[in-house]
């Protein structure tokens, strides 16, 4: 659609638009002359019809001069009344993101500069403020607008549209409409995205994951329904750019890969920490997760000393149903490495003299009593105390852990998260950290409208695997492999009410040092208030520098995000008529008044009712750089033919 026009003209769009009846006037008046002419032309003389002749083309040249100052307007009016879509393909999103010819690394660009689309839109400013608080104390049909017939049967003719995109169609068109681009280094301040059910989230995370695929960035999903759009918007892009593409998604396992959230940690107490994370807020009292992180720390000691790799499933076991068989592998490890591995041949009488015909409890007593004053091992040290511990104490304390044990363990998670890489199952196999540094964008379907509570903790344990690998990037700085060297990483996460904790906020806070950029989508902010505090949602405002909401009909969200715009003067008409009889005299005396005055008053920048009004596929958006503005987004389809 065309642009407005001038400022001024933009401040008069309410009034009659006398340019357009004056232009009629002129080509009327041509008409009639040209009818004239044409019957009297051969009687005038020569002079008289250079005379006609003048006259005429002064008429027209008028009535074109008005006609042209009148467009502006006429097209502004309609645009109050019409709104729609607006369709990009990928190619155009491309040639837009400045990505040319490039593919694979060659897409890696440091240049904070850099720039991707966004949308089409304005900064709105006090101009747009004072004209929203005209139109919105006109009546429903802005029936003060007198519209010619031209513009009556434009907007009669983009009525359904306007009216599927629901809203205010003037909100949008109260500015200069233009392409908006925005600076890569916005992005790296993370970004908050708020708004109702179909009201534009998900397109605006599909081109936002496909600009910053365009950039070079490592991208990670995750997507609580599984949108088809989104995915094989990005596989697409993947497929055109040669980048490797990855689909996670537990309903579909035999097409999914297997994820190792547990593959990369540098101490045994990260994996302890990610896993009892879940099970409650770690900055709040909880003896049970306390208890709950100390076993699975134990545990995974033991599997290193035996030499397993901690997973999931093998925690789980161990944890429930087979730790007197860990115990005594760790046991029968010592033994094997301090008294050979025929041990048993050695020791084993009094081995079976000291347990009482138990040789669990024999191996134990005997290392308490001949082997821990002279050569002490930490991981058979944690045994004898695990085997000490009474074990009606040890479930009660650990009832909080085995449940989210069993739902990220349940099939087909079990082998989809705890995968074995020395089997031949066919299914590719990936891990953060290798993502991270390799490339690529990785797709995670939770499937949250079935299981709610195993999507929820899956979400967490990602989360906390992500947390743990931004913390070893941090320990990489100045080594060969540095941390300016790294990919910058784009993380996505959809309803992320439900991926809250303790691990999302130390990303925020701190991802971006580590190159970890976050994108994180709910529909308002009491969502994030039900699942922590008011203060923890305030938070997540705070730490987010970018904040782009679409409708939102929550009001509490609306005033946090209208707060954003400075208070503004806006002008305020008042207008005061009185009358009265005086019959003491004569009773047909009569007296009136009448006043008008003009003031301002001190009204919201952007009124927050307004955010209830706009349609589909249109946002506020505050940026890190300061900028403010009214954006309509567009949807990337499918190229032609395809």
């Amino acid at each position: 659609m065309s642009v407005i026009g001038k400022a001024h003209t933009r401040t008069l769009l309410y009034r009659t638009c006398f340019e357009w009846n004056a232009a009629l006037g002129w080509y009327l008046a041509t008409f009639i002359m040209v009818g004239i002419l044409s019957s009297s032309w051969l009687e005038l003389s020569r002079e008289a019809r250079w005379v006609y002749l003048g006259v005429l083309a002064y008429s027209v040249l008028a009535g074109c001069k008005n006609m042209i100052a009148a467009i502006p307007i006429l097209k502004a009016q309609a645009r109050l009344f019409v709104t729609g879509m607006i369709f990009i393909t990928p190619s155009e999103l491309r040639l837009h993101n400045h990505v040319g010819k490039k593919k694979g690394r060659e897409l890696i660009s440091n240049d904070d500069n850099r720039e991707t689309l966004l949308g089409y839109g304005f900064d709105w400013g006090p101009e747009h403020t004072n004209m929203s608080y005209q139109l919105m104390n006109m009546d429903s049909k802005r029936s003060q607008i007198v519209m010619p017939m031209p513009v009556r049967w434009y907007v009669q003719q983009h009525e359904a549209e306007t009216r599927k995109m629901g809203g205010a169609a003037w909100i949008y068109n109260l500015g200069e409409n233009a392409l908006q681009r925005v600076r890569a280094d916005n992005w790296y301040g993370h970004t908050l995205i708020t708004g109702n059910v179909g009201s534009g989230k998900t397109t605006l995370l599909r081109l936002l994951s496909c600009g910053a695929i365009h950039c070079g960035n490592v991208v990670l999903a995750v997507d609580p329904k599984n949108d088809q759009d989104w995915r094989d918007a990005m596989k697409a892009e993947c497929e055109a750019l040669g980048i490797p593409f990855y689909s996670f998604h537990p309903s579909r396992p035999s097409t999914s890969v297997a994820i190792d959230p547990l593959r990369n940690y540098n101490r045994d107490t990260e994996i302890a920490s990610r896993i009892a994370g879940i099970v409650s807020d770690p900055s709040k009292s909880d003896p049970f997760r306390d208890f709950s992180w100390y076993a699975i720390y134990r545990t995974t000691i033991f599997c290193r000393y035996v030499g397993e790799r901690p997973t999931l499933v093998r925690l789980k076991n161990y944890l429930i149903t087979q730790r007197a068989i860990l115990f005594e592998k760790v046991l029968n490890r010592y033994y094997q490495l301090h008294l050979g591995a025929e041990w048993w041949d050695q020791i084993g009488d009094e081995v079976d003299e000291l347990g009482d015909g138990d040789k669990l409890t024999g191996m134990v007593r005997y290392y308490e009593e001949q082997m821990m004053q002279q050569v002490p091992e930490i991981a058979c040290d944690e045994v004898c105390a695990a085997f000490r511990h009474p074990y009606e104490h040890y479930q009660k304390m650990t009832t909080s852990l085995l449940p989210l044990m069993s739902n990220l363990t349940a099939a087909p998670l079990d082998v989809l998260l705890s995968p074995e890489y020395d089997t031949e199952s066919g299914r590719e196999i990936i891990d953060l950290k290798s993502l991270f540094d390799t490339g690529g964008v990785l797709h995670i379907a939770i499937d949250s409208l079935s299981d709610t509570q195993t999507a929820q903790k899956l979400v967490q344990l990602l989360v906390a695997d992500a947390a743990g690998i931004a913390g070893s990037r941090y320990n990489t700085e100045g080594a060969d492999h540095s941390l300016k060297n790294m990919r910058r990483v784009s993380l996505f996460f959809d309803e992320a009410h439900a991926a809250l904790c303790e691990q999302l906020l130390s990303l925020l806070a701190q991802g971006r040092a580590a190159k970890l950029e976050m994108t994180i989508v709910t529909q308002t902010i009491p969502d994030l208030v039900s699942k922590a505090t008011e203060a923890v949602a305030d938070r997540v405002i705070g730490l987010c520098n970018n904040w782009i909401t679409t409708r939102i009909s929550d009001p509490t969200t609306q005033m946090k995000m209208a707060a954003n715009f400075s208070k503004v003067d806006v002008e305020q008409r008042s207008v005061s008529l009185s009358q009265r009889t005086d019959t003491v005299d004569s009773v047909d005396k009569f007296a009136g008044g009448y006043s008008e005055s003009l003031s301002t008053v001190e009204r919201e920048g952007f009124p927050s009712n307004l955010l209830g009004d706009l349609p589909k596929l249109q946002c506020v958006a505050r940026f890190a750089d300061g900028r403010k503005m009214l954006l309509k987004i567009p949807v990337v389809v499918k190229e032609p033919g395809k």
